[in-house]
């Protein structure tokens, strides 16, 4: 609203002799002081109608902005089939290890904590010797004398690696810095690699066994027996593991199948909860990635080499795949599965598990499936890389966040 301007004085007031205080103007046109009055009074009424309005009215509230989500990594449709090239290689059943010496490798001097042999109930009985190296929970303090446990199973493409690995020390650390006791598993190992005690890679019948089918599986049973029944433990248990070491994770959290003898495996002695990184879960499965470097030339070797055989049919039934079946749905315990969108490990190789366990009818809510989008890394390499959609998690935080919540 426009206001008229204020009229002007004139040149000459007055003064009441009998008051200072006052004074009489005298205008020369009496009309624009009422006009100006009546629009002020018009605009006060307006204003104040205006703010009694707006007082009664209720204001309504802007709607939140959701909080952003990171979009959901797209898997490739699950086949009935993977694909398998042709069989054309001849596996060396003994990688010419022969040749080499046949003794395991040396431990570093003084090492803390050193590597210890599990107790001998659980000890295969063929003269190998079965050891870990315990990291005690450093967390809550007063550091607890009994605590819940992991079985932490190394990568090394199931002929390599070993429980002194310098790059998984700061991750058994972390892991016992939220409270658990961390066992660093030394299982056997294929051509050429050898534990303490473990049978030479040689042409002989115990040799062309050593390291291969059943024998690895059966040493992690052995060990989460073991790790079950020790004093420092509370009986509640997680195992993870990574690249051959997730593949083994997957294979005894589906085994229920009773065995005769040694370990003594039985349903009920499977993990509570169980993390698989980068781990190789179809052994047949030989799909072209669409990234590089090719990962199935490393690979192929790998799982040739482990299960000393070329034939489709003999490597799916040694993965953990074929231990998915009619009964996984009723008896299936939680699973986090986690690759890299470039991993090392063929990237198939978490659709194929992925589609098993979808296949069985497995619930959905017990397991997670996650790819790190626009990542190389590998197994433990991503443990302590920051989660880009939550910043305030590493991939460590978020399996150890699955592991705690799935913990009995």
């Amino acid at each position: 609203m426009i206001f008229p301007s204020r009229p002007s004085l004139p040149n000459q007031f007055t003064v009441s002799k009998n008051s200072l205080t006052k004074i009489n103007y005298e205008y020369p046109e009496k009309n624009t002081l009422k006009n100006l009055l009546a629009l002020t009074a018009t605009a006060l009424f307006c204003f104040l109608f205006v703010f009694f309005a707006m007082r009664m009215t209720p204001i309504a509230k802007a709607t939140p902005t959701p909080t952003p989500t990171a979009t959901p990594f797209v898997y490739p449709s699950c086949t009935i089939t993977p694909t398998i090239p042709p069989t054309n290689c001849q596996p060396d059943v003994d990688q010419n290890c022969a040749s080499s010496p046949c003794s395991a490798p040396t431990y570093p001097p003084s090492p803390s904590p050193a590597a210890t042999p599990i107790p001998s109930l659980y000890q295969p009985g063929d003269g190998t010797v079965l050891e870990w190296r315990v990291f005690p929970a450093t967390s809550p303090s007063p550091y607890p004398s009994i605590a819940p446990s992991i079985v932490f199973l190394h990568e090394g493409g199931f002929y390599t690696g070993n429980v002194f690995s310098r790059s998984n020390e700061p991750v058994y650390n972390d892991m016992a810095s939220r409270g658990y006791n961390v066992y660093v598993c030394a299982y056997r190992l294929a051509p050429c690699g050898l534990v303490k005690g473990q049978a030479c890679h040689d042409d002989t019948v115990a040799g062309l066994a050593s390291g291969r089918p059943p024998q690895q599986t059966n040493d992690i049973k052995a060990f989460i027996k073991a790790a079950r029944a020790d004093g420092r433990s509370n009986g509640k248990l997680a195992v993870i593991g990574g690249s051959a070491g997730g593949s083994h994770a997957a294979f005894v959290a589906l085994d229920t199948a009773s065995s005769v003898g040694w370990p003594n495996w039985t349903a009920t002695d499977r993990a509570d909860v169980t993390a698989c990184l980068s781990g190789a879960y179809n052994f047949s499965d030989q799909t072209a990635e669409s990234y590089g470097p090719d990962p199935l030339p490393d690979f192929q070797f790998y799982v040739e080499n482990y299960t000393n055989s070329c034939d489709p049919d003999v490597l799916r039934s040694l993965s953990p795949v074929a231990k998915v079946g009619s009964s996984t749905a009723s008896n299936f315990k939680p699973m986090y599965i986690i690759n890299s969108e470039k991993d090392p490990m063929p990237f198939h190789q978490i659709v194929d598990l992925k589609c098993a366990l979808e296949g069985a009818g497995v619930d959905t809510s017990k397991y997670k499936v996650v790819t790190i989008p626009h990542s190389h890394e590998h197994a433990f390499d991503f443990w302590f890389t920051i989660d880009a959609a939550d910043p305030t998690k590493t991939w460590g935080d978020h399996i150890m966040d699955f592991v705690g919540a799935h913990l009995p």
